[in-house]
């Protein structure tokens, strides 16, 4: 049966990988471009949804765990995954660019999934989701200040 809906695993995978980036989309990043909200509103809906999402989650980002096993061996994924990565990037570029210039945006944007990625990454070795609260926090600051 696994055959009638998928060609082989990386097909299932590659599928999978899309129902995430959407479910991301559609429960995150939008929250970033809502016109009917402040800047600073946009920023918290779309970290504490972050947070609930990732918090919920005991495999931690499905979409870093994908990238570091098969960013060599599988493209078609990692092209999936990076297109994940820029959208979260953007939305959060278009949210710092409310206080900040395009360059210190887009550094700012790109040190928050590094540093949300990492703290998933230590809630889960350590069962401490202190870690991905301190760099949701950190995001926070980042729109306030140019807090590196």
């Amino acid at each position: 049966n696994f055959y009638y809906y998928f060609t082989d695993k990386e097909n299932l995978m590659e599928e999978t990988l899309k129902f995430v980036h959407e479910f991301f989309l559609e429960n995150a990043i939008k929250k970033a471009y809502d016109e009917s909200l402040s800047p600073e509103e946009r920023l918290d809906k779309m970290l504490n949804k972050l947070e609930k999402i990732f918090l919920s989650s005991e495999g931690g980002c499905i979409m870093g765990n994908i990238a570091l096993e098969t960013a060599y061996t599988i493209p078609k994924l990692t092209e999936i995954v990076k297109i994940y990565f820029n959208d979260w990037i953007s939305a959060l570029k278009h949210i710092y660019k409310f206080k900040h210039d395009d360059n210190t945006s887009q550094e700012l944007a790109e040190l928050t999934v590094q540093d949300v990625e990492g703290g998933i990454m230590l809630y889960r070795i350590y069962k401490d989701k202190t870690y991905i609260l301190k760099a949701l926090q950190i995001a926070r600051k980042r729109f306030k200040t140019d807090y590196i």
